[in-house]
């Protein structure tokens, strides 16, 4: 059984009645989503402001107005504000306005291809979505025309089974790099390098480092009709790749005298983090293929195709492929911010290389439909087995992806992965991560916002990260400190000795990792008549909060959920009964006017209070000191009803349900009965 159908390029009508319908139906389905800004977002949103209304690429008075009057709409979540948006690179500031860090073309296109939206008095978010949905649609069109059906389902099962998802909706650069690479990818392997020239230079004009590759495929193409001589169409897009590839260093170097705003502005420095350059693929915290294992998938088969001699890659392809890698992970590597947000888990730049695997994944699937026997008929149980467990992972991956990567979940990054969170705590010799992204991820802060000194603990508490400077002491910090007494960690954490290297500053860094040993002895316990705080700068309490609850805060810590717990050793209690004081603010809005916590002690009732006003409250719960008998462990369970997430009572990205902001707690005994 042959698949002419669906291998066979589709003609242009057809290929061009299926990119509108898909284009069409990303609109509805972005639009289903309410507009969440992330990272850069605002400057985007300033930009199309400024093109729309001001006539400029650069912020003008009119610019400003304009975002300050969609800020206070209010119809976008987690916007900048004007004033701190307008003072954010003060080096970038002329007489003549304000320029961003990010250059102005993915807005102008938006503010080109939806710009009409404004007079239905659409929302500016839906410019940008129109931009998206016409990217989409010639990605489609493209890959139809090459490859058949395979093109578009290889386009759905890289957007659905991967990251990108997240980003359909977002007013961010990612699903137009991804577009413009995926694009070229597909014509440089068809062997329209002229074209292909075009969508690269197109790419580099929001990452300037793609436009090594969009020299180098002119180059190609040029030298391919050295002999030959010009068409008007291939002068034109000789014309248009230079320009396009220009048009960015130019525009910045007569506006701010260098090449890139980065390079003046601050976010980048050549070359900084050369050595870490492997992290965008490998790290599990950020790496591409940890957060998209169906490209680890893609790549075994690749390889296996391309052994075989099933697959044969033109040469330009080859030579596409070596440049793209090389120039950009070393600018990416120039990044002085290895973590960064807006996205969930995966580090943004990984997802510049989807897009190569456009062409490469079509051609497997047409490759396997093109069989004598086809897809279901495949000779032997091996070739069975593996077409099996391929199909098997990328449905599994697209299920996976689009639950995990849901446009309108919010963004994380501040947080390990599932598999970075296990090698830490069960393998912690393993791996360990680049300073930064270690950091930001298990203490849930940026470095900027950390004492001079300190000790960041990872997941499970097995492996320390401390950061020595001159006349400071080593503080502690951690979201989670595995119910450990920090005063009990052994001395290696705050005066470590034996291998480390220097910071930039002159800093001393050191890895500590804590053997199971060193964990049973810091395990904590609680005193009676002490007052613990678990405010962020305290260290005594911290290490009771068990289960349910948020990181904590200068001023105390939010319960997490509709169960919180405070767990330790349990103390001494000869008395008839164990006294619980809790000082707290319960978490109450219009729509949860009433908070309930109930209390059990070691799983006995200890007694519940009701609050209805938004004010500090004292809770008292007592319970027989008999509940400690023959335990080693004293749990502490509060059970919270009425707790609500900030997203729900209104409106904003904040997902965390919150009950009660506890500040302080105490435990005494007392002789007399309950």
């Amino acid at each position: 059984m042959k698949f002419d159908f669906f291998t066979s390029p589709l003609t242009r009508r057809k290929a061009l009645w299926l990119a509108a319908t898909i284009a069409l139906a990303f609109v509805a389905l972005a639009s289903h989503f309410r507009p969440q800004r992330v990272g850069d977002g605002s400057e985007y949103y300033a930009m199309y402001g400024t093109i729309i209304h001001g006539h400029r690429t650069f912020m003008t008075p009119q610019g400003w107005d304009a975002y300050d009057k969609l800020v206070r709409k209010g119809r976008i979540t987690a916007m900048v504000d004007t004033d701190t948006l307008s003072h954010t690179f003060p080096s970038l500031i002329q007489q003549s306005g304000s320029d961003f860090n990010h250059f102005w073309m993915y807005p102008g296109l938006a503010a080109v291809a939806g710009g009409w939206t404004l007079f239905v008095h659409a929302k500016a978010h839906m410019g940008f979505m129109i931009l998206h949905a016409i990217l989409l649609g010639c990605l489609v069109f493209v890959a139809a025309r090459s490859f058949g059906w395979a093109g578009p389902l290889a386009v759905f099962a890289l957007i659905a089974g991967s990251p990108l998802l997240w980003f359909i909706d977002k007013v961010h650069t990612e699903f137009f790099t991804f577009c413009c690479v995926a694009i070229a990818s597909t014509l440089i392997f068809q062997k329209r390098n002229f074209a292909s020239a075009v969508w690269l230079a197109l790419a580099s004009t929001q990452n300037i480092s793609i436009g090594a590759s969009a020299v180098l495929m002119l180059s190609i193409a040029v030298w391919n009709r050295r002999d030959r001589g010009f068409s008007p169409m291939q002068v034109c897009m000789i014309g248009l790749t230079l320009a396009l590839t220009a048009i960015h260093p130019i525009y910045y170097f007569f506006r701010v005298g260098v090449i890139d705003p980065q390079l003046l502005a601050g976010g980048a420095k050549i070359g900084a983090n050369a050595s870490t350059m492997y992290v965008w693929f490998f790290d599990p915290d950020v790496g591409l293929f940890p957060n998209w294992p169906l490209g680890l998938v893609f790549v075994a088969c690749l390889v296996v195709a391309i052994g075989r001699k099933h697959l044969e890659l033109p040469r330009s392809f080859w030579a596409f492929l070596v440049v793209f890698l090389a120039t950009n992970l070393y600018a990416q590597s120039s990044t002085e911010n290895l973590n960064s947000g807006a996205t969930i888990d995966v580090a943004r730049y990984g997802l510049w290389y989807v897009g190569l695997f456009l062409p490469l994944l079509a051609s497997l699937l047409s490759r396997a439909a093109r069989e004598q026997q086809g897809l279901l008929e495949m000779k032997g149980a091996a070739a069975r087995a593996g077409a099996l467990v391929v199909t098997a992972l990328t449905l599994w991956s697209i299920v996976y992806g689009s639950r995990h990567f849901n446009p309108g979940r919010p963004e994380q990054y501040l947080d390990p992965t599932p598999l970075s969170r296990w090698i830490q705590a069960e393998h912690p010799t393993w791996y360990t991560p680049p300073d930064q992204i270690f950091v930001t991820r298990n203490a849930g802060q940026s470095v900027a916002s950390l004492p001079p000194s300190y000790a960041v603990a990872g997941p499970g508490c097995r492996k320390f990260l401390v950061v020595e400077r001159a006349n400071a002491p080593v503080r502690p910090v951690a979201k989670d400190w595995c119910g450990l007494d920090l005063t009990l960690l052994p001395d290696a954490v705050f005066h470590p000795t034996g291998a480390q290297r220097l910071g930039a500053d002159g800093s001393r860094i050191h890895t500590v990792i804590l053997n199971k040993t060193d964990l049973d002895r810091a395990k904590p316990r609680f005193q009676l008549n002490h007052t613990y705080s678990v405010s962020a700068d305290s260290l005594d309490g911290a290490s009771l909060l068990g289960a349910g609850w948020n990181m904590r805060e200068p001023w105390g810590v939010w319960s997490e959920g509709s169960a919180s717990i405070l767990t330790g050793l349990a103390p001494e209690c000869t008395d008839r009964s164990l006294i619980i004081d809790l000082e707290v603010n319960p978490f109450l809005t219009p729509k949860n006017k009433m908070i309930e916590v109930s209390a059990n002690v070691n799983g006995i009732p200890a007694g519940s209070y009701q609050m209805s006003e938004s004010v500090p409250a004292q809770l008292q719960f007592r319970a027989p000191c008999s509940a400690l008998t023959g335990s080693r462990t004293l749990t502490i369970s509060l059970q919270i009803k009425g707790a609500m997430s900030p997203k729900t009572a209104y409106g904003v990205p904040d997902t965390r349900v919150l009950g009660v902001g506890l500040k302080t707690f105490r435990l005494t005994a007392s002789n007399s009965d309950i």
